[in-house]
């Protein structure tokens, strides 16, 4: 089983987790967790949030998403990545999230997560020109 980190600026990634958790309900803190990002916080700071909570998942499957790519929690993220090991998918949506949380038993090697980056790119769609 995967265990999933989501990151990103503000509260952004606190309300992706829980309105992940109003649609398919409850995820156990042992299993998903959100780290936010404040304007205030430096780099160093965002960084020791997520290395805490990447030590306190301990070994196995992790994966970190970032709600940005290039932004400062895909930059700390990629900084960790120097000293622990984990997947980071950069640029996330609900339905990614979604997926991915339902799937976190699934979501062990470099194909299904190759499958859900492509699940991400299709489900932004235009719907009226």
């Amino acid at each position: 089983m995967s265990k999933i980190i989501i990151i990103g600026h503000g509260e952004l990634a606190v309300q992706a987790l829980t309105t992940v958790e109003m649609i398919i309900g409850d995820q156990s803190p042992e299993q998903v967790a959100a780290i936010p990002f404040f304007a205030c916080d430096s780099l160093e700071t965002l960084i020791g949030r997520l290395k805490n909570q990447v030590e306190s998942f301990g070994e196995g499957d992790l994966i970190v998403f970032a709600d940005v790519k290039g932004g400062s929690p895909c930059n700390a993220a990629q900084a960790l990545s120097k000293k622990y090991q984990f997947k980071l998918i950069c640029g996330f949506n609900l339905p990614v999230l979604l997926e991915a949380v339902i799937s976190k038993d699934n979501l062990n090697n470099a194909e299904q997560l190759e499958e859900l980056e492509i699940f991400g790119k299709n489900a932004l769609k235009l719907m009226i020109k």
